[in-house]
């Protein structure tokens, strides 16, 4: 099984929180919020294109892809992108 995370970072300066206003928001309210939307939606469309790529290059390459962003150093929220690969 082979591995592909798309990594990105909003500032707590972006998102207009502190890191205690980040610490008490719930993962729904977390994933909800338009900056945190607007980078999955980058991240998903990068691992879909590299993934396809890789691939493509690497026939029998088992690849799983995920989006990650973080808030800050406060909050992390991720994404699985895709099914998992058959044998």
């Amino acid at each position: 099984m082979n591995y592909i995370f798309y990594l990105n970072q909003i500032s707590l300066k972006e998102a207009g929180l502190t890191g205690n206003e980040a610490k008490k928001l719930s993962y729904y309210e977390l994933k909800n919020m338009a900056q945190i939307k607007k980078k999955f939606e980058e991240g998903i469309i990068q691992v879909k294109d590299y993934g396809k790529k890789l691939e493509e290059k690497h026939i029998d390459l088992r690849l799983q892809k995920f989006v990650v962003t973080s808030l800050g150093f406060e909050r992390v929220c991720f994404e699985k992108v895709g099914n998992i690969p058959p044998l």
